[in-house]
């Protein structure tokens, strides 16, 4: 069974979805097994095995289908959080029965990895210089196009933002410029460094020095170094 059920890190999981999603992969559906009960899990990825075939297709078929553009299928799994992904293809085969595709993510993923930590998946702008390829000696005087494109990205839910603000003033009245430093470089180190979640740590970080000038704290944003580092983990290819 090609089944992605060997997701022990939450950001290699993380990386898996948001690689699938950029490679042209559509949300199909989103499960939570019971928390309380992991002898259940592997019973369960094999019950979605049988409900969606595709899902047991071995690599090489995989590869084969893609190559001919049809649909292909894969679950990612960290824990009891599984996601079913589907990448289009031109004639499903009846290899999904009981759902079709839809364009782009029907709706917001969003993972509670921890009891204080959830990420959501999330689309994120990205430019890139394009410039035409010539020999001309007037090389200099082209103009650079500037294209735009959206990948998708992860990033820290929009209420685990909020929590975290609320934790933070928190600590930054009751506790010294030291422990809040630690506790925010600990918070950076742990969440990874995707483009989302970068922005995140950022804006985080404005709301910290921000609150606490109001406090009497005189802190700049230097004094709280961001560790923006992917620290990427080796994940199956598709």
């Amino acid at each position: 069974m090609s089944i992605d059920v060997t997701m022990t890190d939450v950001h290699a999981f993380l990386q898996q979805v948001e690689r699938l999603l950029n490679k042209g992969s559509t949300l199909a559906k989103q499960f939570n097994y019971p928390e309380q009960e992991p002898e259940r899990w592997e019973a369960t990825d094999r019950k979605l095995g049988q409900k969606y075939p595709a899902l047991l297709a071995t690599k090489r078929v995989r590869a084969r289908r893609r190559a001919q553009g049809k649909l292909n299928a894969a679950l990612v799994r960290y824990k009891h959080i599984a996601v079913l992904l589907i990448r289009p293809g031109k004639d499903d085969c009846g290899i999904l029965e009981a759902e079709k595709p839809e364009k782009g993510i029907s709706k917001e993923l969003v993972f509670q990895t921890s009891p204080m930590l959830a990420f959501r998946m999330g689309k994120i702008e990205r430019k890139k210089k394009v410039t035409p390829a010539t020999t001309s000696v007037r090389k200099h005087k082209l103009k650079i196009k500037i294209k735009k494109t959206q990948h998708y990205t992860v990033y820290l839910s929009k209420r685990c933002k909020k929590e975290l603000k609320q934790y933070y003033e928190h600590i930054i009245t009751t506790q010294c410029y030291k422990y809040v430093r630690d506790e925010f470089s600990g918070l950076t180190k742990s969440i990874g460094g995707y483009s989302g979640v970068n922005k995140d740590k950022y804006e985080l970080r404005r709301f910290i020095v921000k609150t606490g000038r109001k406090h009497g704290r005189t802190w700049n944003q230097d004094d709280f170094p961001i560790d923006i580092s992917r620290r990427s983990k080796s994940i199956k290819p598709e």
